[in-house]
């Protein structure tokens, strides 16, 4: 907290995550069992960050004109216990630039509404790992889900987005000292 005099101008809740946390989702994409879609998302074999395979809105090659693909966590998560939490994945992805996007969404009320935790969009030809603290938008929630979502216009396609080794890591939020 930062005051002037006594009022207060700036507050920001700070976490200092001890231990390894509690892991509610670890999913290497070796299946699809834990994910719904409406539309095309599936495994690959293509690529993948950790072997056998990873997830992507275009298995079959490249995305479609005027896509709007989704892959949410079918089963939400209760992290009221522990409602610190992370969200880490790593991908790569091939969109039209500035067209064409990549979304990672949080939904604290079991997917009626989503919030947009951050888009990509362009081209990423390595792996890269991502992590994301989504306590803000979890919010405590009984019923967090997350989904990958892929968008395009009417016009330039590409191969689009790859998906794996996706994992959800919660904390105790109590706070100590003051």
């Amino acid at each position: 907290t930062i005051k002037l005099d006594t009022t207060t101008i700036y507050t920001a809740a700070a976490y200092i995550l001890v231990g390894s946390g509690t892991v509610t989702l670890n999913d290497n994409a070796s299946s699809f069992s834990n994910w719904t879609t409406n539309a095309a998302w599936n495994i690959t074999t293509a690529q993948f960050n950790s072997a056998p395979s990873s997830f992507t809105d275009s298995p079959g090659g490249s995305y479609g004109n005027n896509a709007n693909t989704n892959m949410t966590l079918s089963t939400a998560v209760n992290i009221s216990s522990t409602p610190v939490v992370y969200l880490s994945f790593w991908h790569r992805y091939a969109t039209e630039a500035g067209f064409d996007f990549c979304y990672v969404e949080v939904s604290n009320d079991n997917g009626v509404t989503w919030q947009q935790v951050t888009s990509y969009n362009g081209s990423l030809t390595t792996w890269t790992q991502q992590t994301f603290d989504i306590t803000g938008y979890a919010a405590a929630s009984t019923q967090l889900k997350i989904r990958f979502r892929l968008t395009s216009d009417a016009g330039v396609t590409g191969d689009g987005w790859y998906v794996d080794d996706v994992k959800l890591t919660n904390y105790c939020g109590t706070l100590v000292g003051n």
